[in-house]
């Protein structure tokens, strides 16, 4: 801990950014065999260097550290008996220290909302690395009652990211919420995170900001999001449909509650313009971005399979085949959208989705 205290304070000359890398990547290696049988501390020894030194030091230390566990550790399991057992223990001791963990989010809020960018953005993107192995909830809702009603979670913080002028912060921050709503979750769990979270709106609010301020960067960004929100949709809507015409005397997967399934629907229904909208981009990784979305939208609209099947709707009051059980629209309309050939990205989508 005395050469990472040192690597902090020390000013006149800093220490090199490739000497913390080294010294990161030690730390993690002796936590992976100590943590944390006989260094029990590990995770709050380190939360206590933010308040160490440079303040800005300090961040950065403490974000290198943590994303050297992750890619040690927990990433670094490629199979062998000792990395798997490793990581497992490692993860468990984290997840076990609920005072720890309150403390770490409360760091990690405290520091994405931070006026330095480049502290932010650190932040973000290791906070991005623990939402696949760590409990949802703690980057979704307040872990300390001392939190301002402003910013209450990690994900309220991570969304003042979305509208911050640094473009890498805003990058950061959408590359946070792509991670959040790709989390392995239940169907129901990940509709109700994508509502409670906005990220509908957000989208087609990134998109808007983006074609008005003309910047490329964010318009891709948005479309990234857009498309990772769009596929989590469409992934609960096919469960419904599997499931509705899976054979019923043979085991098989439970449909997603039907108030769930409708409320996917809905969900797809107001975001697919937005990807639509990203189609005509003239940015041609903004138009890869939300092409497969696009797509896969396009072949549920002419399946006459999907007409109805698993949202819920009453027997008798299916909506036609052209709506492929939405509410987007006939089919002509739906696909006139996204085939109208106004750029070279739409013209590219056209040949691969034409009807």
């Amino acid at each position: 801990m005395g050469f990472v205290g040192e690597a902090i304070v020390s000013t006149n000359p800093p220490v090199p950014p490739f000497i913390k890398n080294k010294l990161s990547q030690c730390v993690s290696l002796v936590a992976k065999i100590y943590f944390p049988d006989k260094w029990p501390l590990f995770l709050r020894d380190f939360l206590a260097l933010l308040s160490t030194g440079n303040p800005t030091n300090a961040a950065e230390m403490f974000c290198r550290v943590l994303d050297a566990v992750d890619e040690t550790i927990v990433c670094g399991a490629f199979g062998g008996a000792f990395d798997n057992q490793c990581a497992s223990r490692v993860k468990d001791a984290m997840r076990n220290d609920r005072d720890a963990l309150s403390q770490l989010t409360e760091a990690w809020r405290q520091l994405i909302i931070c006026s330095d960018a480049k502290v932010a953005i650190a932040a973000t993107s290791t906070a991005m690395r623990y939402v696949d192995w760590m409990d949802v909830t703690l980057f979704t809702s307040a872990q300390s009652a001392q939190m301002s009603a402003q910013t209450q979670s990690i994900a309220d913080a991570a969304r003042v990211s979305l509208t911050a002028e640094d473009a890498d912060r805003r990058a950061a921050g959408c590359s946070f919420f792509a991670a959040l709503v790709a989390k392995g979750m239940d169907h129901f769990t990940k509709v109700e995170l994508i509502t409670g979270l906005r990220l509908v709106e957000t989208c087609a609010h990134l998109h808007q900001t983006a074609t008005a301020e003309q910047d490329d960067d964010a318009n891709v960004c948005a479309a990234q999001l857009t498309a990772a929100v769009g596929h989590e949709l469409l992934a609960c809507l096919r469960a419904g449909d599997v499931a509705h015409g899976a054979d019923q005397t043979e085991p098989h997967a439970a449909s997603p509650p039907v108030v769930t399934l409708q409320q996917a629907a809905t969900l797809t229904d107001t975001l697919m313009p937005t990807a639509v909208n990203h189609l005509r981009s003239e940015d041609e990784r903004a138009v890869a971005a939300a092409l497969p979305l696009c797509s896969a939208y396009v072949l549920r609209l002419k399946d006459p399979s999907t007409s109805g099947k698993g949202t819920g709707t009453p027997k008798g009051q299916e909506q036609s085949r052209d709506t492929g059980g939405f509410g987007f629209g006939d089919l002509r309309f739906g696909l006139g959208l996204i085939l109208r050939p106004r750029e070279n990205g739409v013209q590219r989508a056209y040949r691969l989705v034409r009807v």
